[in-house]
């Protein structure tokens, strides 16, 4: 079989969940073709990095505009919004141009643009390949949901029940978490270390506080040793490291994160999707920055219903407080690492692999449970 992984870098969770999946069934099933393809290169071949370059900027720097996009796409109630309708036919067809020359059995979308238009493509031509849909975030909007999708792969089971209320048949739903990397796994024993290991993240972007008020402030906590990783916010980076000492490190991208979170004590980030399930699979408390985006503050409430995380609360001059109290009170560290372990067995992680054996005729079809 020929299966075909659609993805997007429009938020590196997106790309990430991508990548999972198809290392996990190049890993399980390497007699099968698996393609891992990025949507915005495929449409535009010579401008996609451009296009990349120019959400990173608006992410940086416009983050209101995001978020009212956000709530738009989240509010709208039937199709898409204005802003996709446009250019909708465009990249139809050239979706539908790639779909038509590759033949696939089987295409997976991490993507919610890129699901609606493999929906579209396949009432248009008729095509019979099945569809998954690998949901990113807790949190779900219509562009999600599409006639034809035989699987839908839920982060939790909030996102399960949001999508039965919006008339979702049970059967095609897997709550699976979001796909992460196997490398992210709970350490064996923090050891008899006196000195804690907090990790900030701020996402693949490195949206982390500029203050550098709030790193010194962290400096002066006693017997902790701090991790900000900057990623791809250089000015950020290059701001920072003049604070850089034997307790605070300051880096740039880094291709070790599965290491630094199974070295860490707690990590300190936005409730991004995948940053989120990547500490939860690695059993690291997680402590949130106050959410902003629309969809990481159902991120946030959702793990903090579920206690799985703490968030910090009021004026950015208290976050050094709080995060020192939360680092040493082992009971409330202790308890998020339990609800992680149990979170993290209730999820159904063969949810795609069976669906393809299924389609092998190698077991049963998957059956509502």
């Amino acid at each position: 079989m020929k299966i075909i992984v659609l993805t997007s870098k429009f938020g590196m969770g997106h790309y990430s969940a991508a990548c999972t999946l198809a290392q996990q069934i190049q890993r399980e099933a390497p007699h099968h073709q698996t393609l891992l393809v990025d949507f915005y290169q495929l449409a535009f071949p010579q401008h996609y990095q451009t296009i990349y370059h120019s959400y990173t900027k608006l992410m940086l720097h416009g983050g209101k505009i995001v978020n009212s996009a956000n709530r738009n796409i989240t509010n709208e109630h039937q199709g898409l919004p204005r802003a996709l309708k446009l250019p909708e036919q465009f990249f139809l067809h050239r979706l539908g141009t790639y779909l038509a020359q590759e033949r696939p059995d089987i295409v997976i979308t991490t993507y919610s643009f890129a699901s609606y238009l493999v929906a579209a493509y396949q009432r248009s031509s008729g095509a019979s390949f099945s569809h998954i849909t690998c949901i990113t975030d807790v949190g779900i909007h219509n562009i999600w949901i599409n006639p034809g999708t035989e699987l839908y792969l839920a982060a939790c089971a909030d996102t399960k029940r949001a999508l039965l209320e919006r008339g979702v048949n049970a059967a095609a739903v897997a709550v699976s978490g979001i796909p992460v990397d196997p490398a992210f796994r709970p350490r064996h024993s923090a050891g008899s270390r006196t000195t804690k290991e907090l990790l900030i993240m701020g996402g693949g972007l490195g949206m982390l506080p500029e203050a550098k008020s709030f790193y010194r402030a962290l400096g002066e906590i006693p017997q902790l040793h701090t991790t900000v990783v900057c990623a791809k916010n250089s000015k950020l980076q290059e701001r920072l490291s003049a604070l850089a000492s034997s307790r605070l490190t300051v880096t740039g991208c880094i291709d070790d994160v599965p290491q630094r979170m199974a070295a860490a004590d707690l990590l300190l980030t936005k409730p991004g999707g995948i940053s989120s399930f990547e500490a939860i699979r690695s059993e690291l408390p997680l402590l949130f920055f106050p959410p902003v985006l629309e969809q990481e503050i159902k991120n946030c409430n959702f793990m903090l219903r579920n206690g799985l995380a703490k968030c910090l609360s009021g004026g950015l001059a208290g976050y050094a407080g709080q995060i020192e109290f939360l680092l040493h009170n082992e009971l409330r560290l202790a308890d998020i690492r339990h609800a992680m372990h149990l979170f993290c067995k209730s999820l159904d992680s063969d949810a795609v692999m069976e669906f393809i054996m299924a389609k092998e005729g190698r077991m049963p079809e998957r059956r509502a449970g």
